[in-house]
């Protein structure tokens, strides 16, 4: 089953690209990869991106990372997506539900009507009977 992630990577990177960001941890790789007389903004995370840039790449993340939902939700489907959150938090083994239920927020944002908290209880506690 596919992350997130595996939906919006590559239009990501695109993004990263076009804009100049790109992540970096240390002086040391900013000093490597900043291009002179580009002012930089620290994002969080590690990502690093030109001033200038910074609210398009916001606005434009975004967009991705829902279009991104969107696909998610139509190719694997909101009890997957449920499930996958219950099992990725090893809730479980936990009995804390709240990683997995935040990780969820951006779904029920985007489908209210589908990841309602009626739903999410359902699937969890199948996940939860499984798991016994």
């Amino acid at each position: 089953m596919y992350s997130l992630n595996y939906y919006i990577e590559k239009e990501t990177t695109k993004l990263f690209e076009t804009l100049g960001a790109f992540f970096a941890f240390s002086n040391k790789q900013v000093q490597e990869k900043k291009k002179e007389g580009i002012k930089y903004f620290n994002m969080g995370s590690g990502l690093i991106c030109p001033a200038e840039n910074c609210d398009q790449l916001n606005e434009s993340f975004e967009l991705i990372h829902n279009e991104g939902i969107k696909k998610r939700v139509q190719h694997i489907g909101v009890d997957a997506i449920i499930s996958y959150e219950f099992y990725n938090y090893e809730t479980a083994y936990t009995y804390e539900e709240e990683d997995a239920r935040n990780a969820l927020v951006d779904y029920i944002e985007i489908f209210p009507e589908l990841f309602t908290e009626e739903k999410i209880n359902q699937v969890f506690q199948k996940c939860y009977n499984e798991a016994e």
